[in-house]
């Protein structure tokens, strides 16, 4: 759903589960204005802790569709 609070509550699970978040992109869809998509790109995170993440925001009320997560690998520095 789209209201005031919706991205501080993911941003504090992220947090809770030391996710910080490189890039964040907020698209709303004119046909569905009641919703909004948030993408989202973090910095390396441990899988466990973002499965422990994502499981923590599917649970939000507000929280209305499926989340995809898609891994973005890159060469190690």
């Amino acid at each position: 759903e789209d209201h005031p609070g919706v991205v501080a509550d993911i941003t504090r699970i992220l947090a809770d589960h030391a996710i910080s978040i490189e890039a964040m992109l907020q698209r709303p869809d004119p046909a569905h204005l009641d919703t909004m998509p948030i993408i989202l790109l973090t910095h390396r995170v441990w899988e466990h802790a973002m499965d422990q993440a994502l499981e923590a925001i599917s649970r939000l009320s507000s929280v209305r569709g499926a989340i995809t997560r898609i891994r973005v690998q890159t060469d190690a520095a």
